[in-house]
Parts: C-alpha cells; structure tokens; sequence
C-alpha cells in the first residue's frame, strides 16, 4: 500500500510542484525553467489560473506533507482530415501529457505510475478519446502508449530556393497580437492542427521560447515559427510562394545554409502548400510526429466520430478487437502495422471493393512543437 496521497493539485501546492518539478529534470528551483520556458503549461503561480492549477496531478507524501512528483494534463481539441483530396475534418477531444516528474529523493516508490495512471483515467472520465506525449515507448508502453501521427521534414538548401523565389519582393515582420485573425486563418488550412482560441495565441505569441514571423508577397502571406534552434522552422502556414520567399529570407538573415520545415503528413491530400514546398526542398522524410506516442481511451468514442470516413473506406471490422485495431491505425505514426483483419481480404461494401480489397488508410495527425507540452 502506498503511503502517499494522489489528488489535483491545488494553489496553495503549485510553487512546491514547480520547484519539484524543475529539480526532478535537473534544473535548480531558482532558474525557474519550467516557467519560462513552457508558460503555456506551468506559468508562475501569480499567472496560473486555478484551472490550469487543477490540471496537475500531485503525489503527496503521508509523513512529511512534501510534494512528491506529479503529471500535467493539458485539453485540445484536435482536428484531423481524411488523407483524400478534400477530406473530411473531425475532431478528437485529446489531452496532452507532459511534466511527469518524480523528487529524487521519493523516486522508486511508484509516484510516476500512481499520477500517471490517474491523470489518464480522470482525463478519460472528462471526455478525452485519446492522448499524446513525447517520450520513451518503453517507459510508457506499459500505459497503453505507442507510435501516433505522423510528420513531413522537410530539408531546404538556400541556394535551390533561391532559384524558385524572389526574396527582394519580400515584406517581412514580426508577428503580433493584430495578426491573430490571419495567423489562425493560414494556420486553419493544415490538413491537421489543435484549435486555437484567440487567448491561446496570444499566449504563444508571448512566449519567449518561439519567434514569430509573417511575410508578403504579391499581397499573398505566409507566416513561420521557429525558436532557438533557427534551422529549426516549426510552423510554416500560408500561401506556398510567399511561404517559399519567408523561409528563403529566414535563412539568408540568419546566414542558414540549409534549414529543415514541418508540415502534416499527408500523402494523399494534395495540399497545395506542401507539394510546393516539397518541389522546392532537396530532401523530405515522413516521421512521427512531435506528439511522438499516442494512447487510445476510448475507442468507441473515436470510431462514431470517424464513422463518415471509415464508411468511405469500406473498413467494415467484424467485432470489437477489429474496430480497436482500426482506431488505433488510423491515428498512427508512418509504418505502423496494418491491421491484420485488413491484410488480404476484402472489406465489404460494393462489388467492385469486394473484388479489389479496403481502401484504408491512417487520417492526417499532427501536432506542432509549439503546441508541445
């Protein structure tokens, strides 16, 4: 029996969960990383509201009342699209998980597993169908988590976009809180992306840890997010040719002689901004995603909302472990496993599917960095 109490963290716990939590990843508690560095999860307490307090989960300890470790639990919601030109978008309620953090002088006492498992089962209760964290899959395996999304990188050479665009027309700024309208309206053209509120964005925009910036071209503009790593674009949203021209002009500025850009994988969708942006790159590669490992809550739940698209694909799954194995393809990561009941064998629907096998294939899932918890 543990001898510690897991609950939602409460205002008058926060300070001591930052501090514990910039230890426990090997920060002092006075360089405050955790709060400058991922303010949209674990502000100073002074800007933390308690609802965001309340989506950590703390271990307390019995005999000494010290806060142990803990886990944040961070909503979205997620929009993901049928690899298909003109796909359908549906939305998936998600968590995000991160900070799961542990004292050293508690560790081996099973605090980890303990909020952790809470922090899931109450998330799933609240209505989350699934969620995501960066992190090892033989730590988090045991907690239902493997491979999830799936992202495109690509690689850029200054001197081969030079030959496909004109910086010199090129008008450039920083990206402020007037832009919000039009940042969330290039940004909403991603085939893939979690909902973003006007508060949500400002929020981004004033976090130090990301530099944002919008470009026009010919009246036509694009927009691009990187943070300390310059080679690094995170987000790149827009219209391809003044995307092509802002992320040349990034690059020459920060005297970049190559630079890696990414976008949703989506193969299929035809998605104007990425295959221009692939023709001008010299290297692309398909990975999972920045949300790296996914777990399924509730396949139910995820199976009657991608209904529309999974009757499209003619993936008739016969009984409850076929629809499992369905859910969980159709949000993974590049080179996951077909679904046995798939490999082979027709799925239903009209003669002419019958004859040639499903059309199945995973949705578009995606997360940017900037969203990362």
């Amino acid at each position: 029996m543990n001898d510690y109490d897991v609950r939602r963290c409460r205002r008058e716990d926060y300070g001591e969960f930052l501090d514990v939590m910039n230890e426990a990843f090997g920060h002092c508690a006075e360089f405050e990383w955790f709060q400058r560095n991922v303010g949209n999860c674990t502000p100073y307490p002074e800007q933390a509201s308690d609802d965001l307090i309340d989506k950590h989960v703390i271990a307390v300890d019995r005999a000494s009342g010290e806060i142990m470790g803990g886990v944040g639990v961070y909503p979205f919601d997620l929009i993901v699209s049928e690899d298909a030109p003109g796909g359908e978008r549906f939305v998936l309620p998600i968590i995000g998980v991160g900070q799961v953090c542990c004292a050293r002088k508690f560790r081996n006492r099973g605090v980890m597993s303990a909020t952790l498992t809470r922090a899931l089962e109450d998330a799933a209760a609240d209505g989350a169908v699934a969620g995501f964290l960066g992190g090892d899959t033989y730590r988090y395996g045991h907690f239902g988590f493997e491979y999830g999304g799936g992202e495109l990188r690509l690689d850029f050479r200054l001197s081969r976009l030079r030959t496909v665009t004109d910086i010199l027309k090129l008008k450039t700024r920083a990206a402020g809180v007037p832009d919000i309208g039009e940042l969330n309206g290039m940004y909403e053209t991603l085939p893939s992306y979690i909902k973003r509120g006007a508060g949500y964005w400002k929020m981004l925009l004033g976090r130090k840890k990301f530099i944002w910036r919008v470009g026009e071209l010919d009246g036509k503009k694009a927009y691009i997010a990187y943070g300390e790593n310059y080679a690094r674009v995170l987000e790149i949203c827009g219209d391809p040719d003044a995307a092509a021209a802002l992320l040349a002009w990034h690059m020459e500025t920060r005297s970049l002689d190559r630079a890696t850009a990414m976008l949703p994988l989506a193969p299929g969708l035809g998605d104007p901004l990425a295959a221009s942006l692939r023709k001008a790159s010299s290297y692309a590669q398909a990975a999972p995603a920045n949300m790296d490992l996914a777990a399924v809550f509730s396949v139910d739940k995820i199976y009657e909302t991608l209904k529309p698209a999974i009757e499209r694909m003619r993936a008739a799954p016969r009984n409850n472990a076929e629809k499992a194995e369905l859910v969980r393809y159709l949000i993974s990561a590049p080179g996951h496993p077909v679904p046995d009941f798939l490999n082979g064998r027709a799925c239903g629907g009209d003669d002419a599917t019958a004859s040639t096998g499903c059309r199945a294939r995973p949705l578009v899932v995606w997360m940017s960095e900037a969203d990362s918890v």
